[in-house]
């Protein structure tokens, strides 16, 4: 299922293409974060494949997918050469959707002790979510990217308005 190889492979080029015309990240670093957002979703292969196909996911079967994140830094560490912080980025690499979730119910959004704040998390969240929001699921329907990018807008241009603005520019462009 592309959740699991193309969605991860492709937020990961993008992300290698925004990063490097940042020119603020060193070769090393930028692979590591090539690296990081690509095996990222490799926690999704402890789910079986029916469960891609469900129109309707139980309480159970969204358990299983928010967990993935957690078993993908699980699986990875000591397997793989990623630093701990970059373990710690897959690991919360969904905390920006959580954000959108909780702006789209209406709620405050209150992060967990582990939540993890960086331009480097935010960038591989950011690419994440552009690709999973525009990608139509089985149980839900795509957005366009313009409005994804405005849902982006909303969690990350406080923090990040310089990297948000040049994000916007650069996917005009790409």
């Amino acid at each position: 299922y592309h959740y699991t190889h193309k969605q991860p492979l492709l937020s990961s080029i993008i992300l290698l293409s925004f990063i490097q015309q940042l020119n603020v990240f060193s070769e090393s670093e930028i692979q590591g974060l090539f690296l990081t957002s690509y095996f990222k979703d490799i926690g999704m292969s402890f789910i079986p494949r029916e469960k891609f196909e469900l129109a309707n996911l139980s309480d159970f079967d969204k358990d299983l997918f928010s967990e993935h994140a957690t078993n993908s830094m699980n699986l990875l560490e000591g397997r793989v050469p990623l630093s701990q912080t970059q373990l710690n980025i897959i690991k919360n690499h969904h905390f920006l959707n959580y954000k959108i979730q909780a702006l789209v119910k209406n709620e405050k959004f209150a992060p967990g002790e582990e939540y993890l704040s960086g331009i480097e998390s935010a960038m591989v969240s950011a690419m994440d979510i552009l690709v999973a929001m525009t990608t139509e699921r089985p149980y839900r329907e795509s957005i366009s990217s313009f409005r994804a990018l405005e849902l982006l807008k909303k969690v990350l241009a406080d923090e990040y308005p310089q990297e948000f603005k040049t994000l916007v520019f650069f996917l005009k462009n790409f």
